[in-house]
């Protein structure tokens, strides 16, 4: 005789059309169902015969499995629904990030340009350099990008010509990313970064060090006293002029014009432009940072010449005066010596 309780399983298996998701609708483990429909079908073969999903084919029924052996498009759908959610809140959380800082006084913004760790023409002069600034006190970093050359697909033959390996590499950016000691506030993933694909190292060897962003951050710093300066910094811009390295930065401070501030790397070149927008009236600066890749072969077949300044930049900030539009006084330096002078006369 059928009981109750194997009543209830064979009417789960029957609505859902399997062991599995019967077991799981019931919160019962697989076996349980197995063994209560063996049992059936020995105490009452005809009972099991008509509770479970058959196709009568004449002179024999068959079994009638669900058509969507995983889920079904409705289940998708809402599995989808709530994926699309989550990194859609994701994704607007990112959006103009605001830093607080704690203490209304003077500080920067240190600019890493393109660092390529393991290639064989990273000027580790210039960046340790650029090191020894990102240790002063009130001096944040931010990395632009490509911190390794990161070779994949046919430029992995280009490994036979460095004397860093994959391996190397990612110690060697997490060496410079965890301990230097610098304090950063975003690292900008490059495309040199990106062709690492889903599996990126820097994820986590950035976390619970520092914000990672895919090529673009927006960014503001704020302090108490009500000071804000908007960041736009990426890894490049659209545009290009063989006039002005700047120009992408520029163009898109002139048909943006929400930050104070947009800076890019990626073409390891540097140029600096500071303006007032022609319609909005407000003071920008629009800069690229050269990164540190000297005796580059693809740049010396391409006619690029190497950049002999400007591999990192500073920004300092000075929140004690505000500007109309509530930004702080802010100046950037292609000299991060200079900067770290004014800096100090600052904090002095």
């Amino acid at each position: 005789m059928v009981t109750d309780r194997q009543r209830q399983i064979a009417e789960a298996v029957a609505q859902h059309g399997s062991h599995r998701r019967a077991a799981e609708a019931l919160g019962v483990g697989h076996s349980t169902v197995d063994k209560a429909m063996a049992r059936i079908r020995k105490d009452d073969p005809a009972w099991a015969e008509r509770s479970e999903s058959r196709i009568d084919r004449g002179d024999f029924t068959a079994p009638a499995p669900p058509k969507h052996l995983g889920e079904t498009p409705a289940e998708r759908w809402a599995r989808r629904r709530q994926r699309f959610q989550n990194a859609k809140a994701a994704t607007d959380a990112r959006e103009w990030m605001q830093f607080r800082l704690k203490r209304v006084e003077p500080c920067a913004v240190l600019w890493f340009g393109d660092p390529h760790l393991d290639d064989d023409g990273c000027d580790f002069d210039a960046l340790e350099a650029a090191i020894r600034i990102g240790n002063l006190p009130g001096v944040y970093s931010v990395g632009i990008g490509d911190y390794t050359n990161n070779w994949v697909g046919r430029l992995a033959r280009l490994y036979a010509h460095q004397e860093g390996t994959a391996a190397t590499a990612w110690e060697d950016a997490r060496y410079f990313i965890r301990d230097r000691g610098l304090q950063w506030l975003t690292l900008i993933k490059g495309n040199h970064d990106l062709w690492a694909g889903a599996g990126d190292p820097i994820d986590y060897i950035a976390e619970g060090t520092a914000d990672v962003a895919t090529w673009r951050a927006r960014f503001t710093l704020a302090w108490s006293n009500g000071a804000e300066l908007r960041i736009d910094a990426a890894h490049d811009f659209k545009g290009h002029s063989q006039y002005s390295a700047s120009f992408g930065p520029k163009k898109e401070a002139y048909f943006d014009g929400r930050a104070q501030i947009y800076v890019c790397g990626h073409k390891h070149s540097a140029s600096l432009d500071r303006f007032n927008h022609p319609f909005r009236g407000t003071k920008h600066e629009a800069f690229r940072v050269a990164g540190f890749k000297r005796m580059d072969q693809h740049a010396l077949v391409n006619g690029f010449s190497d950049a002999t300044h400007g591999e990192a930049m500073l920004t300092v900030i000075d929140p004690r005066t505000v500007y109309l539009d509530g930004a702080p006084k802010f100046r950037t330096f292609d000299c991060v010596e200079d900067g770290a002078a004014y800096l100090q006369s600052l904090q002095a």
